[in-house]
């Protein structure tokens, strides 16, 4: 039975459900599903609202058990069977979400975003050519073709093909040309392979589609790490300071400007810009391990090594698996030697070891850095790090 063959009390009842969910009135929203079920007890439509008001309530388990309660009152309902493969898909349950969209799917063929849903869990399980047919079929009935294209194209780039995925973030391109993903993934290919004039064309054709602030902010901060790869400083910081006054927030505009300031020994520019990114709420490794090393240049240690400090504790089961893998070498070469003496450094760190011992560690590091460079016989590059190993 349709909403429009209900009788009108509970036709009007849905859709007042529905005004409640969308207004975040999820209890009401439940308490009227109940009371309509008393009159209608097999009606799918009212189990779903219900499971959607708990589901919004954080009571997933809660909204799993009533969706199945729908379901033995009418088990040919595709919308609950969708429903369950959802929400079994966010609890990573992949092969009950799997059975659930499929089963959703031999009811109802032709229904587009549950052959998407369908498509990202078997992505997700590494399952390619069911993903594939998934999406394809996705693409058959779905109304939104440039989000199926796009992880059309993230399943071949996944498997390291990337000309057929690129083919499918052009072909979202095509049907939604301001899609700034889009873009990025494109844009991201063309700097893999060092064709920086093809990624400058692509972000300046986004610029003419974009219209929000923020995404054009998004694309000329792309465009100011395209130029600073190349060395081009004016572009680049001119690229930096047009995303940081479309989109004063940008935490990661800050933080590239701050960088490429400090990489031309800018210091004060630098500071001002790390602090700015800090400022914006921007609580990442590379900030704090960026702004460590600029103190270091300036032989500020005591202030670097806390900044260190920060970014191994937001980095630290990482770090602590690196620094297993590291200690677990031999130091039979300058390589492994300079990874054996990062680990320690690391370990300090982690542990918070006081500062003279942790100077000494990192002056073991640039020593076994210089040691490196000499072997290598590039000599201009082991200089520098000896004479820092000096003035530690």
């Amino acid at each position: 039975m349709t909403c429009a063959e209900l009788p009108m009390t509970v036709h009007d009842a849905i859709q007042s459900i529905q005004q409640y969910l969308d207004h975040g009135q999820y209890t009401q929203a439940i308490a009227l599903c109940q009371h309509n079920l008393e009159m209608l007890p097999g009606h799918a439509a009212l189990y779903r609202l219900w499971g959607k008001g708990l589901d919004r309530l954080g009571k997933v388990e809660e909204a799993i058990a009533i969706y199945q309660q729908g379901l033995q009152h009418t088990p040919d309902s595709a919308a609950l069977h969708a429903e369950l493969g959802r929400l079994y898909g966010q609890q990573q349950h992949l092969a009950l979400a799997i059975t659930y969209y499929q089963k959703a799917l031999q009811i109802n063929p032709t229904w587009g975003d549950v052959h998407h849903n369908l498509g990202a869990i078997l992505h997700q399980t590494r399952q390619w050519d069911a993903a594939a047919a998934a999406y394809h079929n996705a693409l058959n009935y779905s109304q939104h073709p440039a989000r199926v294209h796009m992880n059309i194209g993230t399943l071949w780039s996944d498997q390291q093909r990337n000309s057929l995925a690129i083919a499918h973030y052009q072909q979202a391109l095509q049907h939604d040309p301001s899609h700034l993903n889009a873009y990025h993934r494109i844009g991201q290919f063309f700097v893999t392979q060092k064709a920086f004039g093809q990624a400058i064309d692509l972000y300046q054709q986004a610029l003419s589609h974009c219209e929000d602030r923020k995404d054009k902010a998004s694309i000329h901060n792309r465009l100011g790490q395209i130029y600073q790869q190349q060395d081009k400083l004016s572009d680049a910081l001119t690229a930096y300071e047009t995303a940081i006054a479309l989109e004063p927030e940008l935490a990661i505009a800050h933080y590239n400007l701050g960088q490429l300031w400090s990489s031309h020994q800018h210091y004060p520019n630098a500071h001002r810009c790390f602090q700015k990114a800090l400022d914006c709420k921007m609580n990442h490794a590379a900030l704090s391990s960026s702004w460590g090393f600029l103190l270091l240049e300036q032989g500020d240690w005591s202030t670097a090594l806390s900044l260190f400090k920060t970014s191994v504790q937001l980095q630290s089961a990482f770090i602590q698996a690196y620094c297993e893998q590291a200690l677990g070498r031999t130091a039979d070469n300058a390589f492994n030697r300079v990874r054996i003496s990062c680990a320690q450094l690391l370990q300090g760190l982690l542990k918070d070891d006081d500062d003279d011992a942790l100077i000494f560690r990192l002056g073991q590091v640039y020593e076994a850095i210089a040691d490196l460079f000499y072997e290598a016989k590039i000599f201009k590059r082991a200089e520098p790090a000896l004479q820092k190993t000096l003035s530690l």
